[in-house]
C-alpha cells in the first residue's frame, strides 16, 4: 500500500510539473528542462511569470559609482549647511549677549555720573598720617581706593 501511494504521489507531481512547464512555454517566459521551468532573463518564479525588478546587482558599475559620488556630495553639502547654521546662530547669540551687556553697563555709568554717590570710608586712618611722606599699607590702600573712585 505504501508503494502505491508513493507511486500515485509521484505521478501527480509529474503531471503538475508538466502542466507548469506548459504554462512557462505558452507564456514564452522560459523553457522546460526535465519537467522544470528554466526562466528566460528577466523572469523568475516556478512558472516564470514574475518579472525581475531592477536591483543594485543588475546596475552597471559606472551607474553605482555615480550614485555613490552624488550621494556623498549631497550629504556633504547638507552637513556643511547644518554646521554653518549652527555656528551662525551661536555667534548671533553671543553678539546679542555682548551688546546687551555693553548697553546695560552704559546705562549704569550714565546713572552713576548723574547721581552723587556717598561711600562710607573703608579705612580708619588719621588725617595726619594721610599727608605724611612715609608710605604705609593703609596709606597705599587709601590712595588706591581714591583712584578707583
Amino acid at each position: 500500500m505504501f508503494q502505491l501511494t508513493n507511486l500515485v504521489r509521484l505521478l501527480l507531481q509529474k503531471k503538475i510539473s508538466s502542466e507548469l512547464c506548459e504554462v512557462c512555454i505558452t507564456l514564452q517566459t522560459g523553457k522546460c528542462i526535465n519537467e522544470t521551468c528554466v526562466c528566460h532573463p528577466g523572469f523568475v518564479g516556478p512558472v516564470c511569470t514574475d518579472r525581475v525588478t531592477t536591483s543594485v546587482a543588475q546596475l552597471s558599475a559606472s551607474q553605482i559609482n555615480i550614485s555613490a559620488v552624488l550621494a556623498g556630495i549631497l550629504g556633504g553639502i547638507f552637513f556643511g549647511v547644518i554646521v554653518s547654521l549652527m555656528i551662525f546662530f551661536i555667534w548671533k547669540r553671543r553678539v546679542k549677549k555682548k551688546s546687551f551687556a555693553l548697553s546695560s553697563s552704559t546705562i549704569a555709568t550714565n546713572l552713576s555720573s548723574s547721581i552723587p554717590v556717598v561711600v562710607p570710608a573703608l579705612y580708619d586712618i588719621s588725617s595726619s598720617r594721610r599727608a605724611s611722606s612715609v608710605t604705609s599699607a593703609p596709606t597705599v590702600t587709601y590712595h588706591l581706593y581714591e583712584e578707583l573712585l
